[in-house]
């Protein structure tokens, strides 16, 4: 039997819709609208999701993000747009990442090339201190071999690359090899002497697992402001 899926196209992700249809259409309930040809625009509170124009107005008053962004406003320590830059005088600030997309895609090929060549022949001349480090501790070996007792997805790709994220840690001497001692071992009777990791944008949560499961790193901290499916209970 053949895989039921939302026959919706994300050009972003570059494959269909992973959401099974409805049963009355080729759609997940998510995008059968959309196919159907009506006007969806971004959430002004939150650009990651969309709504359709004519529930627009309704939608912003009950976003599920609406408390959060206010919340984070009110904060002493918050500053709208700290992270953007200096501002400029040239008229740039104003040109928003939806803006910058569609000049890319309005771009010829030979100029998409001599963009691309720019930015290699730029990043050349300030990056080549930069190096790629690829490792996989042998610690990472249970989630490397799919030893790990989980009922939830998930792909070999991101387990290699989380697993690298750990082996860099351990080789910088952020995190200590379980390999070889057991979890009680590695952590110490002292409270004081247990390791504590904070994740932010932890996602579903698979690096902390691993983290936990490979090193035995109790304490763990994750920060997340989305609502993700399928996240891992450690």
């Amino acid at each position: 039997m053949a895989d039921k899926r939302c026959k919706f196209w994300l050009p972003k992700k570059n494959r269909f819709c992973a959401n099974a249809p409805l049963d009355d259409s080729q759609f997940c309930g998510n995008h059968k609208q959309r196919s159907d040809g009506q006007q969806w625009v971004p959430c002004p509170i939150d650009q990651s999701h969309s709504v359709l124009r004519e529930n627009l107005e309704a939608h912003v008053r009950r976003c599920p993000l609406l408390k959060q962004t206010e919340f984070l406003s009110l904060q002493p320590f918050y500053q709208k747009g700290i992270n953007s830059g200096e501002e400029e005088d040239d008229g740039t600030k104003n040109i928003t990442s939806e803006m910058k997309r569609s000049a890319v895609y309005e771009m010829s090929v030979h100029a998409f090339y001599r963009l691309i060549e720019k930015i290699e022949s730029v990043y050349a001349s300030i990056c080549d201190d930069l190096r790629d480090s690829h490792k996989i501790p042998e610690a990472c070996d249970m989630w490397i071999k799919r030893e790990v007792d989980s009922k939830l997805p998930f792909q070999e790709k991101h387990v290699v690359q989380q697993a690298s994220i750990l082996g860099n840690l351990e080789e910088f001497g952020l995190l200590k090899s379980s390999v070889g001692r057991n979890h009680e071992v590695l952590n110490g009777d002292d409270n004081s002497c247990v390791p504590a990791v904070v994740e932010f944008g932890a996602g579903r949560g698979y690096l902390t697992q691993m983290l936990a499961d490979c090193y035995g790193v109790q304490r763990v901290f994750m920060v997340e402001r989305k609502s993700y499916k399928l996240k891992l209970r450690i």
